[in-house]
């Protein structure tokens, strides 16, 4: 009974907000992101001036498609969630929903540099 009463507690049950988080990630593409510009090995080499701006500019481009439409998105999502959440879950809820979004962004970056690591 005490393990059941603490699970309870810390656990949080996969909400429709999770599954719309995840579902978001996969229909818009954004595990397909690189925050890496890698020349493909047809493209004639360039100085380092100019790939060191491709980088930039791809992690640029990435940051800003994050912060306005994946967080916009994520925001909307979670603000419907909270309407129908149940008071005594709401830290669990945003503690589940945190691990989630932080693990996709770990992804992403993971994926970026392995891919950055194979060019070299």
């Amino acid at each position: 009974m005490m393990a059941r009463m603490l699970m309870s507690e810390n656990l949080c049950i996969c909400s429709q907000a999770t599954l719309e988080l995840m579902r978001i990630w996969r229909e818009r593409d954004y595990y397909r992101e690189y925050l890496v510009d890698i020349p493909s090995i047809e493209e004639k080499p360039e100085p380092l001036t100019k790939f060191r701006s491709r980088q930039i500019n791809k992690i640029e481009k990435v940051r800003q498609l994050l912060n306005s439409d994946w967080s916009k998105s994520a925001v909307d999502i979670l603000r419907e969630e909270l309407e129908n959440l149940d008071k005594d879950q709401t830290k669990t809820f945003f503690d589940s929903v945190a691990a989630l979004m932080s693990n996709q962004v770990r992804e992403l970056t993971t994926k970026s540099i392995d891919n950055y690591v194979e060019f070299f």
